[in-house]
């Protein structure tokens, strides 16, 4: 009986071993490395100028022309999904940012359009949000 009941608790030790094993795995070079899930965030495009958000605005996008611009108002400085923060849902977007327009997109305001509402950066329309 005690064969028994020391066979049953070794038996119990290696699926509990194996069982916390499960968290790790190989890379592509063989070597172990935890299967840890990583956060996917998806952005929705964002930028912001003079402390106001602004969101893209499809339907002012496809009304605005070359012509329709006004002058420049200053160039995007960091963009998230090109940054290791773009797996941060915690990343706050400060002044001069977007999450989509590259860096160095030129933000221009459009004429007949208040720029505190409406500004344009890389061929599309931000709305004030």
């Amino acid at each position: 009986m005690k064969n028994f009941l020391s066979i049953i608790a070794v038996g119990l030790l290696i699926l509990l071993i194996g069982c916390s094993i499960d968290e790790q795995g190989t890379d592509e070079e063989g070597l172990l490395v935890d299967n840890v899930s990583h956060t996917s965030v998806d952005w929705a495009d964002v930028v912001v100028w003079n402390d106001v958000k602004y969101q893209l605005d499809d339907e002012k996008t496809a009304e605005i022309i070359e012509s329709d611009l006004g002058e420049e108002l200053g160039t995007i400085t960091f963009t998230v999904i090109e940054s290791k923060e773009s797996n941060n849902p915690e990343y706050q977007l400060k002044n001069g940012e977007a999450t989509i327009a590259r860096k160095g997109s030129i933000i221009y305001s459009i004429k007949n359009l208040d720029e505190e509402k409406y500004i344009f950066v890389q061929d599309r329309v931000y709305r004030a949000h």
